[in-house]
């Protein structure tokens, strides 16, 4: 029997579309409502026009904002958040100096990137919940057009871990340092670095993060 040929959509019909567009502003407002407080967003000199137009609004409900956004903010690359996260991975880190600093809070995780543009791996705060865009993963497996046994398989090593203190050297928070997929499974299934031993001892010789692996990654 021969295969049907499919053609790919150049263009999304109109109903997808208006779903589409209705679903990124969604998430825009979202993210914009979770940074506009920080300190990132209060000081960075790319966000001064927004900050200047948006200063009187109620960013989180008012849909004027999203245009604002798109015309007024340029786009940018890592350069413009190295030194942000780059306060992350001072020793010690402080948390007067992170606390609310790219979104509000703490970070979930750094995703560490390949490397493949530069010799050093770039990092990226994770904020996962402040924003409420991530469904757990229960969800999205049931929401997904997967049938039968699922079976995933990944990873839940770090690369390091970021321990953020107060003042007086009581850390209070362990942040980990990995690759985007773990570090997403761990946020969703709510798996702390502290509590990798106590939940592993029974399925691994090895103790779970750094010492895991042959070469720490």
């Amino acid at each position: 029997m021969t295969s049907p040929i499919v053609h790919p959509l150049t263009s999304l019909p109109l109903q997808l579309s208006v779903v589409q567009k209705e679903a990124t502003d969604r998430r825009l407002q979202n993210v914009l409502g979770a940074i506009i407080t920080s300190h990132y967003a209060s000081s960075s000199p790319d966000l001064a026009d927004f900050r200047s137009t948006v200063r009187d609004k109620d960013v989180k409900q008012d849909s004027s904002v999203l245009s604002d956004f798109r015309n007024l903010v340029p786009l940018t690359d890592y350069e413009a958040y190295r030194p942000w996260v780059a306060k992350f991975f001072e020793r010690p880190c402080k948390l007067s100096e992170v606390e609310n600093l790219l979104a509000l809070g703490l970070p979930s995780y750094f995703a560490a990137s390949s490397s493949t543009t530069g010799s050093k791996p770039k990092h990226f705060a994770r904020y996962i919940g402040s924003t409420g865009l991530v469904r757990s993963t229960q969800d999205l497996v049931r929401s997904s057009a997967l049938t039968g046994t699922i079976a995933p398989v990944f990873t839940l090593s770090y690369r390091d871990i970021v321990d953020v203190m107060t003042a007086s050297g009581e850390v209070v928070k362990r942040i980990p340092v990995t690759i985007a997929s773990a570090g997403f499974q761990r946020t969703c299934e709510e798996w702390t670095v502290e509590t990798d031993n106590i939940r592993l001892a029974s399925v691994g010789k090895y103790p779970f993060g750094q010492d895991a692996t042959m070469d720490g990654h």
